[in-house]
């Protein structure tokens, strides 16, 4: 098991939502591991549909993305590892349930600016075994946004549940500079009534890791990149519906109706 940077190693900043910067996460090593994964698949290059060996297309998005499996080798392991989740919910101080989703996405040169969004959303994982470390990762066992049955996935009953950590890590960006573009944009509600306004935009640098909590108000979205690719892994940790309504007042939304069909767009009108 490899050792990375603990989250309690520094304060979460509260604005405009909690959220925790850590350079130089994983041992070189470990992030290695990941970045010859990530050249890997995009020597079999990109897929316009549904491929588990591949970077697959995210409908309505310009993303492609694999799922980690849960038996991929240890060196890809660590998102989906106890440890992790336990020490996010130390640093924040949430609960969570065994389930946690975690993909390497590849946004190519020119990849537009997403929509703000807060990840605050009801999601489905299969009852499925849970892993030797307690853990339950969502491998197509029905469909995520909607708790469908999907072809050759799980029979186990469909667990509700919702976002409530987001984790980005960063996989490419040794060259990134100011105005380059990629950035995650970190968001709040303008007091004048005129949407949406930036508060931080977080650089994709290689071997950085974001966490933030998911919340009524944890607007973000990825900035358009105009240089470079833009490739990270990235994942969510989820509780219960009843949790998260406690602890924030507001019931999650559910995903459009749309979004499992791979027909809404998670990109600003142009």
């Amino acid at each position: 098991m490899h050792a990375a940077a603990s989250l309690r190693g520094g304060a979460v900043a509260p604005l405009p939502f909690p959220h925790r910067v850590i350079d130089g996460y994983l041992p070189p090593a470990a992030h290695r591991a990941f970045r010859d994964r990530l050249d890997a698949l995009l020597a079999r290059g990109l897929s316009q549909h549904r491929d588990a060996g591949r970077l697959s297309k995210i409908g309505g998005y310009d993303c492609f993305h694999w799922v980690i499996p849960p038996d991929a080798p240890d060196a890809l392991q660590h998102f989906y590892r106890r440890a992790f989740r336990d020490d996010v919910a130390q640093a924040f101080g949430l609960d969570f349930t065994p389930e946690v989703n975690a993909q390497i996405n590849h946004h190519p040169v020119g990849s537009r600016n997403g929509t703000w969004h807060t990840d605050y959303v009801h999601c489905f994982h299969s009852e499925d075994p849970l892993s030797g470390d307690g853990m339950r990762p969502w491998y197509f066992g029905c469909e995520y946004q909607a708790g469908t049955p999907l072809a050759g996935g799980s029979t186990a009953p469909i667990l509700k549940r919702v976002r409530t950590a987001a984790f980005l890590y960063y996989l490419d960006g040794e060259d990134w500079s100011e105005g380059d573009g990629g950035e995650t944009g970190l968001g709040y509600e303008s007091p004048f009534n005129d949407g949406i306004q930036i508060h931080t935009a977080v650089a994709p640098r290689p071997n950085r890791l974001l966490v933030f909590e998911c919340c009524p108000h944890s607007f973000h979205r990825v900035l358009g990149n105009r240089r470079w690719p833009r490739s990270l892994v990235i994942g969510w940790l989820h509780g219960t519906p009843e949790s998260a309504e406690s602890r924030h007042g507001v019931t999650p939304t559910y995903w459009p109706a749309q979004a499992a069909l791979g027909q809404y767009s998670y990109h600003e009108a142009t």
